[in-house]
């Protein structure tokens, strides 16, 4: 073979070899590129369009559709990135091409990347001022919960919220305490609610209805405030409801029930050891109140109340048991419906929640039930029209109508019998099915059964129908970023008080106990039975008349309402904006003007317009994502001032600095992903204040009933005499605060971990202070005007961290936060000569003041050798000795001193925990509080009853029940004795707040019944308590008549289509 043919074929088959080596290398590389196709939902189970998925490490990449699917080729071996604004970026290892479901979880820490601030939003790294924001979902793990209020609990640091009471549809009169929520705690002794702004206008957020919140957003700070002027000195809660997106329509149907129960109450003992303790501390005071052996039991009767034989003359009822329901029941449902075009945008509402009663009510025959319910619709439009490619056109049509019944029953009479009522007293019927009436307190008393039942049912009806409608309209043809808006809003609410059925009550009878002891077996027990009936049925005036024999009659009737309340609400607003940024430099600007005019026809004003009028503004500049500059303006005019007084300017200047931007800190980018630092210094007014009228500086004439004598003529024939009625002051200005805020934000690894962390501090001054509180000589011959004369001072802190990370299909976050608030009265007309310890300045709002008990007395000797007192001659061997505190050698009311903490918790802590897999989520959420004092007055023996709770027994000093280390005095029946400060505890507390354990079905289990999404729940508030006292109140003294707080366990479902 010549030497060219061996080329030739050397070459060819070189050729061949490297084709075959290029076949392979293709093919082996085809083998390891996969093809990954999916759809990415949300934990609710919806799509999610715009999802960035790319591939790590490369610049490949794709984004979902507007049905969430996606489709990419990945070498097998590398990671997809699964990023959207608001959610929890996920990262997925190919190994073969496969189709897959994707669940985001939404990024709390996250959703501050847009903040919703007053009048606008902003991006979270521009954001100077203390603002938190909680996302609308996060509200519905709370449970069946009405009001937003309550949902609010526990969620962001800096706000309090104190829950004393359960009752359905929320406080309606001064019967009971409303839940109360505090920003950085209280600055004032007026009103210290923040202002609430529903969709940009000033509304109440009680019957707002959770599921329409797309977001809330708490303001604290100056920087964050002042442009809200006078209304901002106590914070400011916006709230956001949903709006539609461009899209199909999708409809959502959420559904739930709730099983509530009371969550702590006092324990009351049964009739044997009542009585028994009764016995004893008569006993123990016989030597100072002998009369109280009248009310000694005989140790006959005694062993009756222990073995039961004589249930109806010597009764054992658990009245708590009697009165209370196992559970309550509340139900709440949502429909809603959101979508749109290009050219509308729309979503929509309908609400229902119906809140059970816990007590035990029922229709015993007279044709109603009168249970304490709470019945609500709520319905909510939100349309955006898009008229032209520059023009824009939103109407919001919202409101609600609610209906709240409760027992026409006095509330304490029935109150009495959950708290208080001794196992004594009578069965609740008798075997003949009347029930049963007490002659006397000593055993009986009245029967808080009919009570609640008998005295008919008041219903109070209240609505409110709230208009939006925004205009807005660019104008770039002047420039570039420059828009107007002009917005119109009219609230109209009602309510009707009082409307119900009356009833004068029903038959009742007394059985004398010798009837059932009597020897006697021809005794007729008619002869032993007295018949009662109300007093007001029969015109007596005597309470409940006596009558032998019983009567038929009617009770039932139509009652009319009480009383009326409306008021209506016309706001108009016009601004203009400026959102424009050049290179490295974003600037933007806002200049307002609004005017409210509000009418009440009720009360004080009765139609009366109340006016406001505001003017604000706000410029902000950023460089470079890393320097930030905000000022805030507003100035606020007020009819309640006088000439030179009515307008007032509140200005405030945030500045920020994103350290982590910087060239020089690129560096420590692999740990610390985020540092940022933020100082506010502004002023913002209040004016807000309780009893001052509406024109507090005008003094007011009025006609006095005493007519003028002139000579010897007579009094009826003089004239009327015109006289002074309320004194004007007309200095009387703005409550000013001056705030300062310092704030810094932490972000590491990526920001899965991160923390915020803010002081603050504020100074109160011309705090108003009204008539009422006004310190004046007697010689001024009036109640003094109300003047701005208090200053207060108060500073704290507020910590927060969150971790959240995953391990592939697994999510898990954890969240703490902490804070701190403590206040002083500087200045409060305090009178010059008072000791200094009974000045209110030097001492927080509200605080806790007490005689104060150094020990129990132990023997004769320690009485003789101390203070003595105006009651001291009735003192005895297991009393308190109280602290001679100014040294008099007398025990007086000088001697009352402040005492632990307000009412209110100058620290509280909140501890998150969840995680979720495939679907599958659990949340838990811890809340507590400490330095926090609540008083809590128990009492023994009330009304000569022996009613002792189970509390108070263990601790009390005796030695009959030889408690090893007592801190309650010896048990008192009948006598003046002091409680020294036993009765104001220690308010600190630890509690399961909320816990949620959820499933969202996957798409392709409920895709053929034509559901896209399907989420089923069950989670429950107030779940577990721990705390040293005998009842669960926050924010409020214990006072026998609250209604409970209560404990949810709660089932639900939510399904979209």
């Amino acid at each position: 073979m010549s030497k060219q043919k061996k080329c030739f074929i050397f070459l060819k088959a070189r050729r061949s070899l490297t084709t075959l080596l290029l076949f392979l290398f293709v093919s082996v590389l085809h083998a390891q590129t996969a093809k990954v196709s999916g759809t990415v939902y949300d934990e609710s189970g919806q799509p999610l369009p715009g999802v960035s998925v790319l591939v790590v490490g490369t610049s490949k990449g794709v984004a979902t559709d507007f049905d969430g699917n996606f489709t990419i080729e990945v070498s097998v071996g590398n990671e997809l990135n699964f990023n959207f604004l608001g959610f929890i970026t996920k990262k997925i290892k190919i190994t073969k091409s496969t189709k897959m479901d994707v669940t985001l979880t939404a990024d709390v820490a996250s959703l501050d990347e847009v903040i919703v601030v007053g009048y606008g939003i902003q991006k979270s790294e521009s954001v100077v001022g203390a603002i938190g924001q909680l996302a609308g979902k996060e509200l519905n793990k709370r449970g069946t919960v009405t009001n937003l209020t309550d949902a609010l609990s526990g969620t962001l640091p800096g706000v309090t919220v104190l829950s004393s009471t359960g009752i359905p549809g929320g406080a309606v009169d001064g019967n009971y305490e409303n839940s109360q929520i505090l920003i950085r705690g209280k600055s004032t002794w007026n009103n210290a609610g923040p202002l609430v702004l529903v969709d940009g206008v000033e509304r109440s957020m009680n019957d707002v209805d959770p599921n329409d919140v797309k977001s809330i957003s708490v303001l604290k700070d100056a920087s964050a405030t002042s442009i809200f002027g006078v209304k901002g000195g106590n914070g400011v809660i916006l709230i956001t409801t949903n709006r539609g997106i461009v899209g199909d329509a999708k409809f959502k149907v959420d559904a739930n029930a709730s099983f509530k129960q009371v969550s702590r109450i006092p324990k009351t003992l049964n009739s044997y050891i009542g009585t028994k303790a009764k016995n004893y501390a008569i006993v123990n005071g016989l030597s100072v109140n002998p009369v109280g052996w009248a009310d000694y039991t005989s140790e006959e009767e005694l062993e009756y109340f222990r073995t039961g034989q004589y249930p109806y003359a010597y009764a054992n009822t658990d009245w708590a048991n009697e009165m209370l329901e196992d559970f309550g029941l509340s139900y709440k449902l949502n429909m809603s419906v959101s979508g749109g075009t290009e050219f509308l945008k729309y979503y929509g509402s309908l609400g229902y929640v119906n809140d059970g009663d816990i007590l035990k009510t029922t229709d015993v025959g007279q044709g109603y039930d009168p249970d304490f319910k709470y019945e609500r619709f709520n319905f909510r439009t939100n349309l955006d029209f898009t008229i032209t490619k520059t023009t824009k056109l939103g109407v919001n049509l919202g409101g609600y109508y609610g209906s709240q019944s409760r027992s026409g029953a006095p509330v304490f009479n029935f109150w009495y019998g959950v708290y208080s009522k001794p196992w004594t007293t009578p069965i609740l019927r008798y075997e003949d099915g009347t029930f049963g009436q007490g002659i006397d307190y000593e055993r009986f008393g009245e029967n808080e059964f009919v009570e609640l039942n008998f005295n008919g049912v008041n219903i109070d009806h209240r609505g409110e129908i709230n208009t939006n409608i925004k205009l807005e309209q660019d104008l770039d043809v002047i420039t570039k970023g420059l828009k107007i808006t002009g917005e119109l809003a009219y609230d109209n609410y009602f309510r009707t008080i009082g409307a119900g059925i009356g009833d004068d009550g029903t038959l009742m009878k007394w059985v004398d106990p010798a009837f059932y002891t009597s020897d006697d077996p021809n005794a007729n027990i008619e002869d032993y039975t007295a018949y009662f009936y109300p007093g007001d049925y029969i015109n007596s005036t005597n309470g409940f008349e006596f009558i032998d024999a019983p009567l038929d009659y009617q009770t039932e009737r139509i009652t009319d309402a009480a009383a009326s309340s409306d008021y209506s609400r016309l706001m108009y607003r016009i601004s203009l904006n400026y959102n424009r940024s050049f290179g490295k430099h974003d600037v933007s600007g806002l200049a307002l003007f609004s005017r409210e005019n509000v009418k009440r026809y009720s009360g004080v004003y009765n139609g009366w317009p109340q006016k406001r009028e505001d003017w604000a503004g706000r410029v902000t500049y950023a460089f470079d994502n890393r320097y930030n500059i905000e000022l805030n303006g507003a100035y606020n005019g007020s009819e309640k001032f006088g000439d030179g007084y009515k307008f007032e300017f509140f200005p405030s200047v945030g500045l920020g600095w994103v350290v982590s931007n910087e060239k020089f800190f690129e560096g420590a980018k692999k740990v610390m992903s985020k540092l940022k630092l933020r100082y506010s210094d502004g002023y913002v007014g209040n004016d807000n204040a309780q009893n001052i009228g509406q024109w507090p500086y005008f003094t007011s004439y009025e006609i006095n009933s005493n007519r003028a004598v002139f000579g010897d003529g007579p009094l009826y024939n003089g004239p009327e005499i015109y006289s002074e009625g309320v004194i004007g002051n007309p200095d009387l200005h703005w409550e000013t605060a001056h705030q300062q805020n310092f704030g810094i934000e932490l972000g590491f690894f990526d920001d899965k971990l991160t923390s915020t962390l803010d002081f603050w501090k504020e100074r109160r001054e011309d705090i108003l202070v009204t008539a009422n509180l006004r310190n004046v000589p007697d010689f001024y011959g009036a109640p003094a005007p109300a003047a701005n004369i208090g200053i207060t001072e108060s500073h704290g802190y507020e910590f927060q961290l969150n971790y959240r990370n995953n391990i592939r299909d697994f999510n898990y976050w954890g969240s703490l936060q902490f804070t701190l608030v403590e206040d002083e009265i500087i200045q409060k007309e305090d009178p010059e000569l008072l000791p200094d310890y009974q000045k209110d300045a030097g001492f927080p709002i509200d605080q806790t003041r007490s005689y104060i008990s150094s020990s129990i007395i132990q023997s004769w000797d320690e009485i003789y050798n101390g203070a003595l007192g105006a009651s001291s001659v009735d003192l005895l061997p297991g009393d308190y000795r109280l602290i001679d505190y100014n040294a008099d050698g007398v025990i007086d009311l000088n001697d009352v001193i402040p005492y632990g903490y307000p009412g209110r918790p100058r620290n509280t802590y909140f501890v998150a925990l969840g995680g979720d897999y495939k679907g599958i989520s659990l949340s838990l959420n811890f809340y507590g509080q400490f330095n926090v004092t609540q008083n809590v007055n128990l009492g023994e023996f009330g009304f000569n009853s022996p009613a002792i709770y189970q509390d108070l027994l263990d601790d009390t000093w005796s030695p009959e029940y030889a408690n090893s280390n007592p801190t309650f005095r010896a048990l008192n029946y009948g006598r003046g004795v002091s409680n020294g400060h036993y009765y104001e505890k220690d308010g600190s507390m630890f509690r399961l707040k909320t816990a949620e354990l959820a499933y969202n079905i996957p798409q392709k289990a409920i895709g053929k019944i034509g559901l896209t999404a399907l989420r089923v729940f069950v989670n429950g508030n107030n779940l577990i308590l721990w705390s040293d006292l005998p009842v669960d109140i926050e924010g409020q003294d214990y006072n026998y008549r609250n209604y409970p707080v209560t404990k949810l366990f709660n089932v639900g479902l939510s399904a979209t289509f």
